[in-house]
């Protein structure tokens, strides 16, 4: 791997944990985002939802910019010759719909090559009561997937990933999460008063050609496609067509695995427990028969369930 981090001691964190959490945003950066976020124009924001959920390309161009006015210094700060390429607030309101199942973003680079990051932070204190990030360590190391538009899940068989089994990670505003978009996270529902708003950027390295992978539902063929830094403007999560300038490479011959349990289990924080919640006991890809619109949101983007 190429160095990600200009720091050594948090590139070996990275490369042995796919992820690092460390402070780094003054009060003043904290106050600036979050004072955009309450000037943005009303939209429906219920559950979890993340700005990129919009069809308002404006509404997101200013998002992005707003955010990437703050969160390009971590960038320049702590990574090397890595860029911004879309910025979100990410919120949680009270209630189950809040819920974010286990997933893995989406792939946006070759990561045979290169490594794609989030780079997460909250403007709140965040906890397990309002939507802590909760993620399967080391599981970068797990065979490469080819994760987009409608590309049924590799964890769908995987049952033992629970909010017992994936490590914790309470934040303060300033802290910053990166991790590799290959790794496994998860946040349970908001259960406070207090809206649980937190920023993320989709961050990859510079001069590297982004792609983008659809499984056509007419072949049922995974495509790869060449697209441009503003894809997400263009394209609303969701969304079964892709914009019209993204640029037909091939079909995918490379087959994604199918993981079980046994291939996760050496990475679990701990055994897996009998716990009351039903949230702390959603396996992968499993879809609550409640709020069946949030859920449904949830299933075509994070669990690419095929749709006609």
């Amino acid at each position: 791997m190429n160095p990600i981090f200009k720091d050594p001691v948090l590139q070996e964190q990275f490369e042995t944990n796919g992820y690092v959490v460390l402070p780094f945003f003054s009060q003043a950066d904290i106050d600036a985002l979050l004072l955009g976020y309450q000037n943005l124009p009303d939209i429906n924001d219920e559950g979890f939802f993340a700005n990129m959920f919009s069809d308002n390309i404006a509404y997101k161009k200013m998002t992005h910019d707003l955010i990437t006015g703050v969160a390009q210094k971590a960038v320049d700060t702590l990574l090397i010759n890595y860029k911004i390429v879309a910025a979100s607030y990410v919120t949680k309101k009270n209630g189950e719909s809040s819920y974010m199942p286990p997933h893995q973003d989406w792939s946006v680079v070759d990561e045979t090559k290169y490594v794609s990051l989030n780079i997460w932070f909250p403007l709140v204190e965040v906890s397990k009561d309002n939507g802590a990030i909760y993620l399967l360590r080391k599981c970068h190391t797990l065979p490469i997937v080819n994760r987009g538009t409608l590309i049924p899940s590799a964890f769908n068989k995987v049952t033992n990933m629970n909010f017992e089994t994936l490590t914790y990670l309470p934040m303060k505003p300033g802290e910053v999460l990166i991790y590799d978009h290959r790794m496994i996270h998860a946040s349970p529902p908001n259960t406070t008063n207090q809206t649980r708003i937190a920023v993320a950027t989709l961050t990859v390295p510079q001069d590297v050609q982004l792609v983008h992978f659809f499984q056509n539902p007419e072949t049922n063929k995974i495509e790869k496609y060449q697209i441009e830094d503003d894809f997400f403007l263009h394209y609303t999560y969701g969304m079964n067509k892709l914009p019209e300038n993204a640029k037909f490479l091939e079909n995918v011959s490379y087959i994604n695995p199918e993981f079980t349990d046994s291939d996760i289990e050496p990475l679990l924080e701990h055994k897996p427990v009998a716990v009351a919640k039903e949230m702390a006991t959603t396996p992968f890809g499993t879809i609550s028969s409640k709020s069946d619109s949030v859920w449904g949101k949830i299933k075509r983007i994070f669990t690419s369930v095929n749709q006609s």
